[in-house]
């Protein structure tokens, strides 16, 4: 449906006959303006597109650590598809030693502290170090309540190689 003040409305229209006596006597007709629905969809769809495929790492988890998301970026920084470690946690990126720098990170998120550019060193699918730029931060529901965890990472690797190098 086309107007010629505000462009392209999008509307849901639901026809039902009416009868009367098993013959069709009417129609009633319920018609919903559904635009602003459809932009909204439009928007989140553009926005996951957008966050999907950059090439830094965006992984969500729930509050016990389990892994809800993992874009394209966290597939080629950590070597795992999205299918491997959709349900498992996170500890999988983290080496043994590392996981009380896991948890102390956990914990500031869940006081309400995001964490932002901090230099962790997590492990690939094959056991190598990455070196990462990490920032965290909390999702919450409409009540307030911490719902997942998101990190950010940027593989920092080639960096610090070359800083090694330098030295």
């Amino acid at each position: 449906y086309k107007t010629r003040k505000s462009g392209i409305s999008y509307l849901d229209v639901l026809v039902t006959p009416l009868k009367k006596n098993d013959e069709i006597s009417g129609y009633m007709v319920h018609i919903q303006d559904i635009t602003e629905q459809k932009k909204a969809a439009a928007e989140r769809s553009r926005q996951a597109t957008i966050i999907d495929n950059t090439i830094d790492a965006v992984i969500t988890t729930d509050v016990n650590g389990l892994i809800t998301y993992w874009n394209k970026g966290a597939e080629d920084i950590y070597l795992y598809s999205r299918d491997e470690v959709l349900g498992k946690p996170i500890n999988l990126i983290y080496k043994e030693e590392d996981l009380h720098v896991l948890e102390s990170m956990i914990a500031k998120l869940i006081a309400g502290n995001d964490i932002s550019n901090l230099e962790v060193t997590c492990i690939d699918k094959q056991g190598n170090d990455v070196n990462i730029l990490l920032s965290l931060t909390t999702i919450k529901d409409s009540d307030g309540n911490v719902t997942e965890l998101a990190g950010f990472t940027k593989n920092i690797t080639a960096i610090k190689k070359t800083q090694q190098a330098l030295h």
